[in-house]
């Protein structure tokens, strides 16, 4: 499925559902941008996202966002499940929510998928389909257990080659290193600590995110 492609499918459902949770890489430019893109053409549903991804975007806001608009990310709420007033918003009027398969995000997503309509709720899966085959070898289990939650589920992803004209666009309006390798390098390098407890998880996003910054040379 080509962007353009995947773009359609995306807004038919956003526009059956009214509850849309995304499950994509967090540092996909051209993938966030296109759900961003489709949910403001809704009337007046919120993106929201965690502290984490919306450091992300800013940073994506500030660099490749200065060279084209369809990089910005102007409008997205930092989701805290204390704030009743953006919770009263995204019941009444529908969102975008950005999600990723953490413990943190399955009590979010829980939680509210309990005020929800299972019938208006759905949660599009945007990456690669191996992960989530229960009998391939690139299982992860813990992505299967994720999307298991959800009432239903859409998978799309493209085939993840690029056209040599969106190639060229992409590189003009993007500097520094590449965003795609960064998260695998900071896993290389981190994930053992965390995974020892000598460093937090919440430690361990504002590492990855201080490297972005630092790649992309923002601030």
């Amino acid at each position: 499925m080509s962007e353009k492609e995947l773009q359609r499918e995306v807004r038919k459902i956003m526009t059956r559902y009214k509850n849309v949770f995304v499950m994509c890489a967090s540092m996909d430019l051209e993938r966030l941008a296109m759900f961003y893109t489709a949910n403001r053409q809704l009337r007046n549903r919120t993106v929201v996202c965690d502290h984490f991804q919306k450091n992300i975007l800013e940073i994506f806001t500030e660099s490749a966002g200065v060279h084209t608009s369809a990089f910005r990310f102007d409008d997205v709420y930092d989701y805290r499940p204390a704030n009743t007033k953006l919770l009263y918003w995204m019941a009444d009027k529908g969102f975008c929510m950005f999600v990723r398969a953490t413990d943190k995000f399955k009590d979010y997503c829980q939680s509210l998928l309990s005020r929800l309509d299972p019938d208006n709720t759905v949660l599009i899966y945007s990456m690669w389909k191996e992960y989530v085959n229960p009998d391939g070898k690139h299982t992860i289990q813990r992505y299967i257990d994720f999307i298991s939650m959800f009432p239903n589920m859409e998978q799309l992803h493209t085939s993840g080659h690029a056209s040599a004209d969106c190639l060229a666009e992409a590189l003009s309006q993007m500097k520094g290193v590449a965003n795609v390798t960064l998260e695998e390098r900071a896993v290389s390098k981190w994930g053992p600590a965390v995974a020892e407890g000598a460093v937090t998880l919440e430690k361990f996003d504002q590492m990855l995110a201080d490297a972005i910054r630092k790649a992309y040379s923002v601030g």
